[in-house]
């Protein structure tokens, strides 16, 4: 009988608390080969399932399992328990089940066989995964309340510790070494105009090693370094949700960091917060084409430019023996197509154009002087409400005394102390106006202290190195400086008779 050997580290295994899941499978695959040479099966494939976890979602050999025994690869599947197999939740225990049982295989474990088949076989596994998942839920709820209560006490409960700190006890603490890359990555996305791949490029080029020593760094590193709030002092848990595909293939994806559930860690911040959430800013405005694999992106202005009549993207359309041109994804018929080459050299004449006047007519200090002054109106404001809230919580404590003196009656008290009540709480409401207007100030004097070397770093590449670059690269530096471009081009009209209008990110 061909057979194919599971092994997967159980909690009926904790009673070995100290062994690693490398000993507990090799401990499991002598059993089950010495029992599969006493049965007479003919053992072809043996998976090791080094990932933790009961849905089938996040176990990769499990997948390959189940699309194996789809096929019919084998006759039955070995393994020590049934629940080991799965004990997730009841759509897990449905695909497996009938998995096993359109393809006929047979589930073999060293106390009993399953053939699902038969009526009492199918029962019996039905009921077996029944109590396995009562357990499951009773000992996941231990796990998740014992989770909880370590993250809210700030203790990371990661497996390594994330580039920037090493791991110690129950926390983390800086490398030293490691921690000036963490910053030199941020400077460059958030105050260079950086992006993920060019920031990857920059330190490869410069062999800067990463976690393992190696001097290969990629854009989805980086991205994952920008994005996590351990570098704030942060510690973020539940960043992936897990899902059936419509196919019924078990699926992960990493949510939207407004869905991870965020704590407060015990560690040292490496980036201060300002920094941080506009690194997170400036991630939503960027977007990056998808590109198929084995191809390189043949349009500079991708995601960029605008239908002037109906507002969507125009998207390259390309002939052999012809030049590639721009026309509107919905076909709206409100403009007339143009080359790309010729969009291109338009858009990049009226950036440099754009960029001279806005250098030129940049009253830099004068702005930075007249935010710095509304900052300090505001810091002051906010102190002269935490001294109105001083003063009428000591109002308070005295309609408390005059109560109890006897110089105020019920009646009397509950009025002047609702009357006090209301006055605190729009107080309250307007302090949070003013330190909202305070950030504001914080992050317009952040913009302007950056918009102008931002400005002169970009004229600088305009004139020295843009037309060198390659379209992928040339359309990642558009796109972290323009917004948009609206383009309008009547119908029939020449080939060099349109307008564009340039919306900047500054």
């Amino acid at each position: 009988m061909k057979t194919c050997i599971y092994l997967r580290k159980s909690r009926k295994d904790r009673d070995r608390i100290n062994e690693t899941i490398e000993e507990t499978l090799r401990r499991h695959e002598e059993q089950l080969l010495a029992y599969a040479q006493k049965a007479g099966l003919n053992v072809v494939e043996i998976k090791k399932e080094v990932v933790t976890g009961d849905s089938i979602a996040v176990r990769p050999k499990m997948q390959d399992l189940l699309e194996e025994v789809e096929d019919g690869l084998y006759e039955a599947v070995l393994v020590m328990d049934i629940d080991r197999l799965g004990r997730g939740d009841m759509i897990d225990q449905g695909i497996i089940a009938n998995t096993f049982k359109k393809s006929g295989t047979r589930i073999l474990t060293p106390d009993k066989e399953y053939n699902l088949d038969d009526d009492f076989d199918e029962e019996f596994f039905d009921l077996s995964a029944f109590f396995a998942r009562k357990e499951l839920k009773t000992i996941k709820r231990r796990l998740q309340r014992g989770k909880l209560k370590s993250l809210q006490e700030g203790n990371y409960l990661g497996t390594y510790a994330p580039f920037g700190y090493d791991k110690k006890d129950k926390t983390l603490i800086i490398n030293e070494k490691e921690k000036p890359i963490v910053e030199l990555i941020f400077d460059l996305y958030v105050n260079q105009g950086y992006g993920d791949t060019r920031i990857a490029r920059y330190l490869t080029e410069r062999a800067i090693p990463n976690k393992n020593g190696k001097t290969v760094w990629d854009r989805t590193t980086i991205r994952n370094i920008v994005r996590n709030p351990i570098y704030i002092g942060k510690i973020a848990w539940g960043k992936r949700g897990f899902s059936l595909s419509e196919q019924g293939k078990p699926t992960s994806k990493l949510k939207d960091p407004s869905q991870w559930l965020i704590y407060d860690g015990k560690h040292k911040a490496i980036i201060s917060e300002e920094v941080f959430w506009a690194a997170q800013k400036l991630s939503k405005e960027r977007y990056t084409p998808h590109i198929h694999i084995n191809k390189q992106l043949r349009n500079p202005l991708a995601y960029i430019v605008k239908c002037g009549a109906c507002g969507h993207t125009m998207t390259i359309r390309t002939s052999k023996g012809k030049q590639d041109t721009l026309r509107c994804y919905r076909h709206c018929g409100g403009v007339s197509s143009s080359y790309v080459s010729i969009i291109e050299e338009a858009i990049i004449c009226q950036l440099e154009v754009l960029l001279h006047d806005l250098e030129f007519s940049y009253d830099y200090k004068a702005h930075i002087r007249n935010v710095e002054r509304e900052y300090e109106l505001l810091k002051n404001a906010t102190k002269t409400i935490d001294n109105k809230l001083d003063r009428l919580a000591n109002q308070k404590i005295r309609q408390c005394e005059l109560l109890e003196q006897g110089l105020y009656d019920k009646q009397t008290f509950l009025e002047r102390s609702k009357a006090v009540a209301t006055e605190i709480k729009e107080t309250i409401k307007k302090k949070a106006e003013i330190e909202k207007k305070i950030n504001q100030c914080l992050e317009d004097i952040n913009k302007v202290k950056t918009t102008l070397p931002r400005i002169r770093r970009v004229r600088e590449f305009l004139e020295g190195f843009y037309w060198e670059s390659d379209p992928e690269h040339k359309n990642q530096f558009l796109r972290e400086i323009i917004n948009q471009v609206i383009y309008f081009k009547a119908r029939g009209a020449p080939q060099m008779d349109f307008t564009i209008d340039i919306r900047l990110k500054f």
